[in-house]
């Protein structure tokens, strides 16, 4: 029997991951104020629930307390948000030695077993990775209070699907071909993207893409 919300995986997801960014105690409410029918709302929910049963015992980032600009954890001092997962706050920080600017991803507050576990796997698999088009993995480490975090290289760059948009054929083909062979390299070692989107590759100044966020985490 064909599933009604095959076709329909685009907005599911799309709706599942707008909720997921919401306050956890939130989520049910404002699932329930969006415009949408019932099956829909209902897959959602359904999803939802499976994703806090995955990480029972975990807390939400902001459930938690954020970090504040100019707050320093470990060697990094954070200078801003640059966005919300379900599992953890990704910061624009600095290095003190060397300088520099790293992307780090925090899981705030204490977590649950599966959490954590995740989210080394994640360190894991990302540093058996080095090709230009990927962000690097700095580090994994704990602060005093025992919250983990992931520092990565940071790109100062645009989403592909914004850095697209006024470009000709021929150079959406080059940007292309360019995530598969990074992505290609990935496969190579064992490591598959979960969540290949646009909103995950960057394109930096110079016009080259690099992969984000594995969804592994």
């Amino acid at each position: 029997m064909k599933d009604p919300l095959r076709d329909r995986w685009p907005a599911v997801r799309a709706l599942f991951e707008a909720a997921s960014g919401q306050p956890r105690a939130a989520r049910v409410d404002w699932l329930a104020a969006q415009p949408v029918d019932d099956a829909l709302r209902d897959a959602v929910a359904a999803m939802l629930a499976a994703a806090e049963d995955e990480t029972l015992g975990d807390t939400d980032p902001r459930d938690a307390g954020e970090l504040a600009d100019g707050q320093h954890i470990g060697r990094y001092r954070i200078l801003r948000t640059l966005g919300r997962g379900g599992m953890g706050v990704v910061y624009l920080a600095e290095q003190s030695s060397p300088r520099r600017r790293v992307a780090l991803k925090l899981l705030a507050g204490a977590v649950g077993a599966g959490a954590l576990a995740r989210f080394r796997r994640e360190a894991e698999l990302l540093a058996r990775l080095s090709h230009p088009g990927i962000a690097r993995i700095v580090e994994v480490d704990a602060d005093a209070g025992g919250r983990s975090f992931l520092v990565m290289e940071y790109i100062d760059g645009r989403d592909l699907a914004t850095h697209c948009a006024d470009l000709s054929r021929e150079a959406r083909l080059a940007l292309l071909a360019a995530v598969a062979d990074a992505v290609e390299h990935a496969h190579a070692r064992g490591v598959v993207h979960r969540d290949l989107k646009p909103s995950n590759i960057l394109v930096d100044a110079d016009g080259e893409p690099h992969v984000l966020d594995f969804g592994i985490g």
